[in-house]
């Protein structure tokens, strides 16, 4: 449906009540002082828009100009965190030379929940424009849904994290380790090692087997690595899911949102009434997957619900033996699951299945390998 069928809402927005005392370097509008940017021209408030495409509509009246270049951001922040800061999620730049009469400028954005957005308009070249006056209307279309989500064309996650890196091998022949977590098999050297992570180990000490609570200090420490763990990041959780884990993620002050066993249907996992999510952490997937050839779908699902920019972090059953197992992925599944989920624009943490020797074998007979994804 394109923008012009679509159904939208318009708000007209008030250009210059950020700094009500700053005067628009636009001369005669915004405050009645001088402004400490001599380039500042409008700061709206921050907003909550309804989740989708937004369109900021901004028309200078009656201007006059012969040279200079207008830049218009848009800045989003997650109220109550201001750790994460400010970032810009949209932009325009628009040359000033000539204008004569009302001249109108639109840039589009994609609103997320839980996020507040405003436009701040400066001079990114000196202009000599007169105005009668500035309207910003905000136009939302609401029209948030998983197709706006299933590819890399999802809004960006605002958290400050660290992208996955890149490598000139999808397989790496190191050692896979804790300390440098990628997507990796769990070995018997990382079970030896589970007692160094403290002050986790401690936590999930009583959370399972040995290869259980691998599971969890892997995420934990993917989380850790790429700078996930931040005060009001949303996590998606499916179950089962130790209780030490989430409070692990609790006390980082995350917002933590599961899925339980009782709701393991597609729509489910795709559903976005609870809204959208920084990272997902599914160290169960067998109790999700009816069948190896499934596990491309569920991936899919799962990061319908992931921010651009966001992680998932799954722990499937793994057989290195690649038996027949229903449940448990072979080697050439967890390849083919890389190559799907690259060629559809996500990232992948660099696979190690481990020499297979010494302590570097598996954790046989049972052992899992991690999957690190980013959208």
């Amino acid at each position: 449906m394109s923008e012009e069928t679509s159904t939208s809402v318009k708000r007209i927005i008030e250009p210059f009540v950020y700094f009500p005392n700053h005067a628009s370097a636009i001369a005669g509008l915004g405050g009645a002082h001088r402004s400490p940017d001599p380039n500042y021209c409008f700061h709206t408030h921050y907003f909550e828009y309804a989740p989708g495409r937004v369109i900021m509509h901004v028309t200078l009246l009656g201007a006059q100009a012969g040279f200079g270049e207008l830049s218009i951001r848009i800045h989003a922040y997650r109220p109550g965190n201001e750790a994460l800061g400010i970032k810009m999620v949209g932009a325009h730049r628009e040359n000033l030379s000539g204008l004569s009469g009302d001249h109108h400028i639109a840039v589009k954005f994609a609103a997320i929940p839980g996020v507040h957005y405003a436009a701040y308009g400066f001079f990114t070249e000196a202009s000599d424009i007169t105005a009668l006056g500035i309207d910003l209307i905000a136009e939302e279309f609401g029209d948030d849904d998983a197709g706006n989500y299933r590819e890399a064309d999802a809004p960006q996650t605002i958290l400050v994290a660290h992208a996955l890196e890149e490598t000139a091998s999808l397989i790496s022949a190191q050692p896979p380790t804790l300390k440098t977590p990628m997507s990796q098999v769990c070995t018997k050297k990382q079970l030896d090692e589970l007692d160094r992570w403290e002050p986790w180990s401690s936590t999930i000490s009583g959370a399972g087997s040995r290869l259980d609570r691998w599971r969890q200090i892997f995420a934990l420490r993917v989380l850790e690595r790429y700078g996930l763990l931040q005060k009001e990041a949303r996590c998606l959780i499916l179950e089962p899911v130790s209780h030490e884990l989430a409070s692990v993620l609790f006390d980082a002050g995350c917002f933590v949102e599961r899925i339980g066993m009782s709701e393991r249907t597609e729509d489910r996992i795709s559903r976005h009434d609870i809204g959208y999510f920084d990272f997902a952490i599914c160290t169960c997937p067998t109790a999700w997957l009816q069948d190896r050839a499934a596990v491309n779908a569920f991936i899919d699902q799962l990061l319908q619900n992931i921010l651009s920019g966001g992680f998932a972090i799954i722990v499937f059953d793994y057989d290195p033996a690649s038996g027949t197992a229903e449940t448990k992925l072979t080697k050439g599944d967890i390849e083919r699951a890389a190559f799907h989920l690259l060629g559809h624009s996500h990232n992948v943490a660099q696979l190690n299945f481990s020499s297979g020797i010494g302590p570097d074998a598996p954790s046989s007979p049972e052992t899992a390998f991690a999957m690190v994804i980013q959208r």
